[in-house]
């Protein structure tokens, strides 16, 4: 579509309006860019989907590890309950893995994400194939991912502070009229018998 703005922007040079001609070419790339943008946010909404996701086919994983090391059933398996976006990056997986050399396959599958705790899920995978026992190694890389998402929605969350600070100080105003209720009614019946 930029390149179409810009080849348009440069027809208008032979009729004598340079000006029109630059201007054209200047929103050709300011098209390019915006669309370069939009590409960022859905890759980076995608990768967040799919790292939200992670805790879980971790879990997964360490209870599938107990009875059967084969990982395309596993994956296929998981595949079944994981999110669309996942799904289709298990579904490159799958066919890589059932195609040619599994290694080859996870690394290929790290490298289109390129999400970091993903990096040591998949140089877990790896040992997992080579036969090397690993659950302990996922349990702790499973604490790490749930750290990691604690802390981001930490940083999330106090990036809005406002919000925060009224939710909290309604409900400590709830709090207080909650005990304080029952105890001025308590007071004001004992008032009553004691004939005040």
């Amino acid at each position: 579509q930029s390149a179409l703005m810009a080849v348009i922007g440069l027809f208008f040079i032979p009729f004598g309006i340079p000006l029109l001609s630059l201007l054209t070419i200047v929103a050709a790339v300011l098209a390019y860019f915006r669309s370069m943008q939009s590409i960022r946010i859905q890759v980076g909404t995608l990768n967040e989907q799919i790292e939200a996701e992670l805790p879980r086919l971790v879990e997964s994983l360490i209870y599938s590890l107990q009875d059967n090391r084969d990982l395309i059933s596993f994956f296929e398996h998981y595949r079944r309950v994981a999110s669309q976006a996942l799904g289709r990056e298990l579904d490159g997986l799958i066919l890589r893995m059932k195609i040619g050399n599994h290694e080859l396959a996870l690394r290929q599958f790290e490298a289109r994400l390129s999400i970091p705790q993903l990096s040591a899920l998949v140089s877990i995978l790896c040992g997992v194939h080579q036969g090397v026992d690993q659950r302990t190694s996922l349990m702790i890389l499973e604490q790490d991912i749930r750290t990691t998402q604690r802390e981001k929605m930490r940083r999330e969350i106090e990036k809005k502070p406002g919000r925060i600070k009224a939710a909290s100080f309604i409900l400590t105003v709830l709090m207080i009229l909650m005990f304080m209720v029952p105890l001025v009614l308590m007071i004001i019946q004992n008032l009553q018998v004691a004939g005040f």
